[in-house]
């Protein structure tokens, strides 16, 4: 972690397709749930890795107490109970309430960038500095997917 790469030899997952449900079409692609396994080492570097950066991410103020995703017992159903909550406070304090429901799935394709010099310093250091953090862990992953009945086949995401 010193040296800030990570070997190659620990970025191979050995992916083994599963059928999602017993009973379906186990011909069809997308009835299977790819289960990735990752050598021990990996994991072991990468949760080394969490644990320096989870209290810097927490820490962030990019991340809210309302923030449910990547926080230990926070789920999609603390949030809702959260906006429930909201909503029934508001309701018995005779207060008009209003929830509008918005996808954001393409979200950050709509991001607005820093147009003035000094904010786009700011991200692209910020950006630089992290991205040499995560880059070794994320870039140049391999998945060797093993099927019953045929050869594996090794694929490369970037």
């Amino acid at each position: 972690m010193q040296t800030g790469k990570f070997p190659a030899s620990y970025k191979q997952a050995h992916v083994l397709p599963l059928l999602k449900k017993p009973g379906l079409d186990s011909s069809s692609p997308g009835n299977d749930r790819p289960i990735s396994n990752l050598t021990t080492v990996s994991k072991v570097l990468e949760r080394l890795a969490l644990t320096r950066l989870h209290p810097r991410l927490l820490g962030s103020a990019n991340f809210t107490e309302y923030q449910s995703a990547y926080r230990k017992g926070h789920s999609t159903e603390t949030a809702l109970l959260e906006v429930l909550d909201g909503v029934y406070t508001a309701a018995d304090n005779k207060q008009v309430t209003v929830l509008v429901g918005l996808d954001l799935s393409a979200a950050f394709d709509t991001v607005d960038r820093p147009r003035d010099p000094a904010s786009a310093a700011a991200v692209r250091v910020w950006r630089d500095r992290h991205t040499a953090i995560l880059a070794p862990f994320i870039s140049e992953r391999q998945d060797l997917i093993r099927q019953t009945g045929s050869a594996s086949v090794t694929s490369r995401r970037a």
